[in-house]
């Protein structure tokens, strides 16, 4: 009995010290920020992101406790436990508690390991079994790789700060130097290793690009139920790199802004597996991507709408009136009156794309209030009640009752 008690805990155990060591690092982080010189952008930043990605290890352990068999929860306990080492350790080097190369080859042994828990959580998404046999050298490839990158890590010659490199945003301090591990490899030799190593992360990248295919090809020969948790899967991944892509080209808002979007995209994703593995609202993603897609859109065309008729209005109006205010104005009033109409028709496209059920559920209620108008007949009105009740709720069973009329006809 204890040993299934404890084996029912272990989860949440697992879960509880991962938030807790996210915790930790903010309460550190703000002892220390003074300090290490943060600014107040660096310090949203870090919360944000610890707070975000506490999605991982208590959605971890809710599949793990409730589903003990499957990977997956497992998997993002992992995944979770490495982002709150992550988080902990660059504090811990503020802090002056760690040496700056302790610290340094321990953050970079643990983000090693993350690429290859991420192409086994895209590899056995969403039943925990390969698509088939021919996919077994992928995960057993990463990682064999993700081993040797971390036992290669502390002889390799760090020539600046790799850790100012972290995600957290913290480098090394003046009292904490960089300084590279004491069994660091010098010379040529040194340097061959760090170019195999460099070539070992970029085949690492190179193995996650093609662990995503897997999800296409798994989609491909889905049933309906597995395809509606790949869409889970792969909205939340569409949300990461939509966030992603500007951070990587510089296109973004603000130091700390933009960032804290991109980690809770990030925080969104062990969410979005969680739907899809526990089932709950599992056929609510075409709604959430119907309406994404829509308010994108009509996001984009009504703020290209306000920018076009600004202009339009200042190049006519400021000859005439010597200001722009009227142009702000009156483009304002223009957009709020687009806003309805142009939101009906962008919905409407986008839910006979992306919300098939719910636009062909629509349309048989249409067919049907059509029908009471002109139709008589009591028998042909059931059955075209029942017709249109299959046809929206798709239920696994019909009945319809009728009230006799007081006077006791049929």
């Amino acid at each position: 009995m204890i040993g299934r008690r404890g084996a029912a805990w272990a989860p949440w155990l697992v879960s509880g010290t991962a938030v807790g060591l996210l915790c930790c690092a903010i309460v550190l982080h703000l002892a220390t920020r003074d300090e290490a010189g943060a600014t107040a952008a660096d310090t949203l930043l870090f919360v944000v992101s610890c707070t975000c990605n506490v999605s991982a290890p208590l959605v971890g352990g809710l599949i793990a406790r409730r589903l003990p068999a499957s990977p997956y929860g497992w998997l993002l306990l992992a995944i979770g436990m490495g982002i709150s080492l992550l988080a902990v350790l660059p504090t811990l080097r503020q802090a002056e508690i760690l040496t700056y190369w302790i610290g340094a080859w321990l953050e970079g042994a643990v983000f090693l390991t993350l690429p290859s828990l991420m192409i086994l959580v895209m590899l056995l998404f969403p039943d925990g079994r390969l698509p088939s046999r021919r996919w077994r050298w992928l995960p057993r490839m990463s990682v064999v790789l993700a081993l040797l990158l971390a036992v290669a890590l502390p002889f390799t010659r760090w020539e600046d700060d790799p850790a100012a490199a972290s995600p957290w945003g913290l480098p090394a301090t003046a009292a904490n130097p960089p300084t590279s591990t004491p069994w660091a490899l010098r010379g040529a030799v040194g340097m061959r290793l760090s170019e195999l190593f460099d070539l070992g992360v970029f085949v690492l990248v190179v193995l996650a690009t093609v662990a995503v295919g897997s999800i296409l090809v798994r989609f491909r020969r889905a049933g309906p139920v597995v395809r509606q948790q790949l869409k889970w899967f792969l909205f939340a991944g569409a949300l990461l790199v939509a966030t992603v892509v500007p951070e990587a080209t510089d296109v973004r808002i603000g130091d700390s802004v933009w960032p804290s979007v991109e980690a809770a995209a990030f925080g969104l994703m062990p969410i979005a597996v969680g739907i899809a593995i526990l089932r709950y609202r599992l056929f609510e993603i075409d709604r959430v991507i119907s309406r994404t897609v829509t308010y994108a859109l009509l996001t984009a065309g009504l703020v290209g709408m306000y920018f076009v008729v600004v202009t339009l209005l200042r190049w006519a109006a400021a000859p005439v009136i010597g200001s722009s205010a009227p142009a702000v104005v009156l483009s304002t009033l223009a957009v709020a009156a687009a806003f309805r109409p142009v939101h009906r028709r962008v919905q409407a496209a986008v839910d006979r794309r992306f919300d098939r059920a719910r636009y062909d559920a629509a349309r048989a209620v249409d067919a049907f209030a059509v029908r009471l108008r002109d139709q008589i007949d009591l028998d042909e009105l059931v059955t075209g009640l029942g017709q249109t009740v299959a046809a929206t709720v798709a239920p696994t069973r019909i009945g319809v009752w009728l009230r006799r009329s007081p006077s006791g006809g049929g």
